[in-house]
């Protein structure tokens, strides 16, 4: 009997995860978001000083800011827990973790393509398998990021600002990051010896977000993990029992000089 979405059991460590996550408590989560909004407010005094430049890049670092507040409260509530009207992306998304890369699994080497398919007229998936199957994953990745950033950043921006210099620049690089979250997640769990892989900043990623495959209240988030270290559920490296009971990041993840892809 083929599982589909609605067959497929959630693991219990799964259906547990939103509270507690890893580290968490409520004192430090409002105190982190209100740090969040002093980092914020600093980074829009700028527009005060009419430098263009200097314009640009508080936007910029702004962007980023407000971008990881987004993708951990994104990535923590709405994929990691059962929200009424959103248990389908919850279920997808445990589907992520537990079937098609579990930690045994983690990357896959010989599939051409870097994204799951979903089928819902079969309710089965899978790895995409052609161009146009690829196309439309990511992007509708990129685009449910960009959204997000619409009406949680670009619009209130242009309300607080008035001004088309910070908000054009913030359009650009909420564009950026939806692009290229969508393209180093790819990346880590189907590696093709891509340029970026071998760079310092995704090694460290990706090392970051075994660690949630193994501690799934752990490390939420995952390009910019700013909101991991504020809320505390940032987790540098596995417990001795996570190592008694899973593979090694390096057992998973091989070079891939040694392995014929």
């Amino acid at each position: 009997m083929t599982t589909t979405i609605e067959t497929y059991e959630i693991p219990n460590k799964y259906k547990k995860q939103l509270i507690p996550l890893h580290n968490f408590s409520w004192g430090r989560f409002i105190l982190g978001l209100a740090f969040f909004g002093l980092l914020i407010f600093v980074f829009f005094m700028p527009l005060n000083t009419g430098s263009t430049s200097i314009i640009v890049l508080a936007a910029i670092i702004n962007t980023f800011i407000i971008s990881s507040l987004f993708e951990w409260l994104v990535h923590g509530i709405i994929y990691h827990a059962p929200i009424t009207g959103l248990k389908f992306i919850y279920r997808i998304h445990a589907i992520h973790h537990f079937k098609v890369f579990p930690i045994t699994n983690y990357v896959q080497y010989k599939t051409p393509y870097e994204h799951m398919y979903f089928d819902p007229q079969l309710k089965t998936w899978r790895m995409a398998e052609t161009f146009m199957e690829e196309f439309k994953l990511k992007g509708a990745q990129v685009g449910m990021h960009f959204l997000i950033s619409i009406f949680a950043l670009i619009i209130p921006t242009w309300f607080i600002t008035s001004s088309l210099l910070y908000t054009g620049t913030t359009i650009v690089a909420s564009g950026f990051i939806a692009y290229w979250l969508a393209s180093v997640h790819g990346a880590i769990h189907s590696p093709k010896d891509r340029w970026f892989e071998r760079m310092s900043w995704f090694q460290w990623l990706n090392r970051h977000h075994y660690v949630h495959h193994i501690d799934v209240g752990a490390n939420v988030n995952f390009m910019l993990p700013l909101g991991d270290f504020v809320f505390g559920s940032r987790k540098s490296k596995l417990t001795e029992e996570d190592e008694a009971n899973n593979p090694t990041f390096d057992e998973v993840y091989p070079n891939l000089a040694l392995k014929e892809v």
